[in-house]
């Protein structure tokens, strides 16, 4: 037995191939792969991979302020900036509020002169006044080495998202909403009333008419007679201004009506929707086929696959829709960042949250027992109880401790 744990130890060490990080609430631990703290414990209360750069962000715990950091954790800056962050295949450093840019190799590409910087296709959107006030601001345009060009385009207010080669901007000459785009030029109509970024190809926008969907060469795919319009990978969700719901499921074919349903509260819970009416909460699959009902008062999250979180008078559990299985009652649960599990928490006797974790499968890998629990890409668990942090690594419905520490 002793050889088989040792083992198994073996097996999970190697399989740590990178860097790990964990979010321990108001701490961050990162480590190597011999399990070596990186950095020195509780110093920082953020560490963040940036992209594959193989370089992470480090928050220090005192100041507030960030440093950069190579994967081997050495810091290589002081912490100065208010943030740091991947913009598409840049490094974007913020100082005194003005964002600077560098490349992977940490050529500086720009000055601290932004404002705001978004990524745009193989070039950027920059801005050197307050995007975010009531006037309008010039969009520039750096390219990869960082050369900035005028557009002569200026726009109002918006978190600029580049997708499927557009952006939904607000034109500032007339207030209206249109798609630029890398280059900075309108393509289409920009005489909407509002519009939403892309989604696959499509977009929802609003005209004096209604809300309706586009695609990317602007032709109307619904035409804006709705109220209300929402899209997301899978659905497309309309309210009619007699205030009937219809939901249409995205195929390979085109939008495919579901149903019509008369005052209904709908949303999307993972690869399904939810229908609220007083009485219950349906739960519907792509197909328009109701999979579960529960009680009005139900509420539906987001779990794993064909899981949903449910919450009501009884506490709360996870629903597996195909199998029609569920977790004990009485828990609250959520979905860890990385890997397919779930932590949960009960209420201690002085009425504080402490926190395990479970599998889908429902199988609990760390009973409650914890004020922190954390998870890295590479399926490693880090508990925290008090000062004291330990590691374990999963091993199919139960886990192997691999090391403890202790923070400051």
């Amino acid at each position: 037995m002793r050889l088989a744990s040792l083992l198994s130890l073996a097996i999970a060490l190697l399989s740590l191939r990178s860097g790990l990080y964990f979010d321990l609430g108001d701490s961050a631990l990162l480590m190597d792969q011999r399990l070596r703290p990186l950095a020195a414990p509780g110093a920082y209360s953020q560490a963040s991979p940036l992209g594959d750069t193989g370089y992470f962000m480090l928050r220090e715990k005192q100041s507030g302020y960030c440093l950069l950091a190579d994967s081997a954790g050495n810091p290589l800056s002081e912490p100065l900036f208010e943030d740091i962050k991947l913009c598409g295949d840049s490094i974007a450093v913020k100082y005194a509020g003005q964002w600077a840019l560098s490349d992977k190799a940490l050529n500086r590409l720009t000055g601290f002169s932004n404002s705001a910087v978004f990524p745009a296709g193989d070039k950027y959107f920059a801005f050197r006044t307050n995007l975010w006030d009531d006037k309008s601001d010039e969009l520039l345009i750096l390219d990869a080495s960082g050369r900035e060009r005028s557009t002569g385009v200026y726009l109002l207010y918006a978190d600029l998202v580049f997708s499927d080669g557009l952006c939904a901007c607000c034109n500032g000459e007339t207030g209206r909403y249109g798609y630029l785009d890398s280059e900075g030029m309108w393509v289409g109509e920009n005489n909407y009333l509002w519009a939403g970024s892309y989604v696959s190809g499509l977009a929802a926008v609003r005209t004096q008419d209604g809300s309706g969907v586009i695609d990317t060469r602007g032709d109307w795919i619904l035409s804006p007679i709705y109220e209300q319009l929402t899209l997301s990978e899978r659905y497309v969700i309309c309210r009619d201004k007699g205030d009937a719901l219809i939901v249409f499921a995205r195929t390979s074919s085109g939008l495919i009506m579901l149903r019509n349903l008369p005052g209904a509260h709908v949303a999307q819970v993972g690869e399904y929707l939810s229908f609220y009416t007083d009485e219950y909460v349906y739960l519907l699959a792509s197909d328009g086929r109701i999979r579960a009902v529960f009680t009005g008062d139900t509420l539906l999250y987001e779990g794993f696959g064909t899981q949903v979180i449910a919450s009501d008078r009884n506490g709360m559990y996870v629903y597996d829709a195909e199998t029609g299985s569920m977790s004990e009652f009485s828990f609250t649960k959520s979905r860890l960042k990385h890997g397919d599990l779930y932590a949960f928490s009960r209420t201690d006797e002085d009425g504080s949250l402490r926190f395990g974790v479970m599998t889908v499968d429902y199988d609990v890998l760390l009973e409650a027992e914890y004020d922190y629990v954390s998870a890295s890409e590479q399926g490693v668990l880090a508990a925290r109880d008090g000062k004291t942090v330990t590691l374990y690594k999963q091993d199919g419905d139960r886990v192997i401790r691999l090391t403890a520490l202790t923070l400051p």
